[in-house]
């Protein structure tokens, strides 16, 4: 805080812009509870802000090309909320003496290292991304969603999807292809699309 108390209105836009990317990254890896609490007594997820689930996954995301975290987004999303239904430590960095700057640092390590794994694993000799001639292909022949059946009204917010997922199988081929809103991609997530 000391060295940025004199910043310029310049360097002020450009965090709020790196602040920007990292929110939109984490609700497109995580969705729109991202930050919320769970209750693991109830488990479930409660409609409640948590601060020190918030810090924590935005540090650790801040850390990581946007890129490898899109491309892994569901083992990241499925190895995160294990993490905050099952992992003791994390529970406890969160939940009580949030303030505490031990607990601050795990909670945040925590998060990175499962990030990190989730990345790691991917094989890159294997293609899950599908090329945008497909996507173009797609956007040509149909502009609705698969999942919402909703019209997608922006190229940009439309997304390739595995019809029958990569994460259990699905070739990255024309045909296992669908356009899918990013929003519901996300809810989607590695179920097959009964659409």
């Amino acid at each position: 805080m000391h060295e940025h108390q004199n910043d310029d209105e310049k360097m002020i836009e450009e965090f709020k812009k790196e602040f920007k990317r990292v929110i939109d990254i984490i609700k497109q890896v995580m969705g729109n509870d991202a930050f919320c609490q769970y209750d693991n007594e109830n488990k479930k997820l409660l409609n409640k802000f948590s601060g020190s689930v918030y810090d924590s996954l935005m540090v650790a995301f801040s850390l990581f090309n946007k890129n490898d975290l899109i491309r892994n987004a569901d083992r990241i999303r499925s190895n995160i909320l294990s993490i905050r239904k099952e992992n003791k430590t994390y529970i406890d960095s969160t939940s009580s003496s949030t303030g505490n700057k031990e607990k601050l640092i795990r909670r945040i390590e925590i998060i990175y290292e499962s990030i990190k794994e989730s990345i790691d694993k991917i094989n890159y000799s294997e293609n899950r991304i599908f090329d945008r001639k497909i996507k173009d292909e797609l956007w040509e022949k149909d502009q609705k969603c698969s999942f919402c059946n909703q019209q997608i009204l922006d190229y940009n917010d439309a997304e390739v999807d595995h019809i029958f997922p990569y994460s259990i199988g699905g070739e990255t081929i024309k045909e296992n292809a669908q356009l899918l809103h990013r929003s519901c991609n996300r809810q989607k997530s590695n179920k097959v699309n009964n659409n």
